[in-house]
């Protein structure tokens, strides 16, 4: 039955071969599962991603004093500062402040304002989505690894989407604190502070995540073609299926005819 169809879709063939030169493409083999070369070193860049952006979200170190200097400054993060005999101009008591204190205890209620002003809060807003964008494509890669819905066009489209809007946010986070990180109103005495690890490894993990985003969009403009062809193929099939179907019975009627003859 296959010859009457390629009797009368001439051009299938070439559109097969097409889609089978699509297919065969560099691949990776982890125990007995393939991946996709791009589709496995994207996974593991974002997997490396997650980790240095949990470090940068939870580490005090975005911005740090030379230990030389004596500041009273010590060190910031999203979410704590660390001071030595730190004494707030707010403060009616001036009260030093020695130690590491998060932002929303107690003994920071008098200068909190000062220390988290609106570009701060979006700093941590971004950060904390760009953290959550990471472990949702985190969450689907693990099903991409226990399946093989990871060859898939509408599969990884989205996750190429999430991905880059991980990217996104811890962009906008480095850079807003980029700027204003040593602004004289909000940080004393900046030009003895430094940015530090954590803001380091928030840069790290939006490179790493840019480089994945790259990779997953070359990889679903892959499945995207295959996609496309696969349906191609089916629709060739199906408008040669009546085809067949009305040739049978012609021959049929015919063979009839000539028995009677």
């Amino acid at each position: 039955m296959r010859e009457n169809y390629i009797d009368y879709l001439p051009e299938l063939d070439d559109l097969q071969r097409s889609f089978n030169d699509t297919q065969r493409r560099k691949m990776v083999k982890i125990g007995q599962a393939f991946f996709s070369a791009k589709f496995f070193v994207a996974s593991i860049l974002i997997f490396v991603s997650g980790l240095f952006t949990l470090c940068s979200f939870a580490g005090p170190y975005w911005s740090q004093s030379y230990p030389s200097t004596g500041n009273e400054f010590k060190n910031i993060g999203l979410w704590e500062a660390c001071f030595y005999r730190y004494r707030h101009w707010k403060d009616d008591n001036q009260k030093p402040y020695t130690g590491c204190f998060w932002f929303w205890s107690p003994d920071m209620i008098r200068f909190r304002d000062w220390i988290m002003p609106p570009w701060f809060i979006a700093v941590q807003f971004f950060a904390c989505f760009g953290l959550i964008f990471t472990f949702v494509v985190l969450a689907f890669l693990a099903v991409s690894f226990m399946t093989n819905i990871r060859f898939k066009f509408y599969f990884v489209f989205p996750i190429t989407i999430l991905t880059f809007f991980a990217q996104i946010n811890m962009f906008l986070a480095l850079l807003v604190y980029g700027i204003n990180g040593d602004n004289r109103e909000w940080m004393p005495r900046p030009e003895f502070n430094v940015y530090s690890w954590s803001y380091w490894f928030e840069l790290v993990a939006s490179f790493f995540m840019l480089i994945a985003t790259i990779l997953l969009l070359l990889e679903s403009k892959v499945l995207y073609i295959i996609y496309k062809k696969n349906r191609a193929i089916k629709r060739q099939y199906e408008t040669a299926l009546p085809l067949n179907s009305n040739l049978n019975l012609n021959m049929n009627a015919s063979l009839s005819n000539s028995n009677y003859a």
